[in-house]
């Protein structure tokens, strides 16, 4: 059914999850960043157009202590057609696949780099410029750009 409700639980020691198996262990849109964080690792992969997360969750996990809560708090609705879901870019496509070895072997080179001792890379795997954002609500519509 599709309004069918199925809990999903994530290891609560994400590095820990990691350590043993390069994966996805956390449920990204219910995580909290800090700025600092974020600005330690160069921001987002702005230039993927899907798995960000994952490339994101894949280089902090050498700067911070990663945990997911015991507590159910979010819910995931699938969607058809979405990036996630989409034969083209779902989780079993090819580019998706292709994504998930890039960033998997990027993982085990900067685990491999930090066990001799040295800075692993933990930049971006790719960026894009700056969009300019249109406002389509409000008092007026502005074009934001910075």
């Amino acid at each position: 059914s599709p309004n069918r409700l199925s809990p999903v639980t994530y290891p609560l020691d994400v590095n820990a999850a990691l350590a043993s198996k390069p994966g996805h262990p956390l449920m990204h849109p219910s995580s909290l960043l800090s700025r600092r964080l974020v600005m330690q690792l160069g921001g987002f992969a702005t230039g993927l157009r899907f798995g960000g997360d994952t490339e994101f969750l894949l280089r902090a996990v050498f700067l911070a202590k990663i945990v997911n809560l015991p507590e159910f708090a979010y819910f995931r609705r699938k969607r058809p057609h979405s990036l996630t879901t989409a034969v083209e870019t779902g989780l079993g496509s090819k580019v998706r696949q292709q994504l998930l070895t890039t960033l998997k072997a990027r993982y085990r080179d900067n685990l491999e780099r930090v066990q001799k001792g040295v800075q692993p890379d933990l930049s971006p795997l790719v960026t894009a410029p700056a969009i300019q954002l249109q406002y389509l609500a409000g008092p007026e519509s502005v074009f934001c750009a910075r």
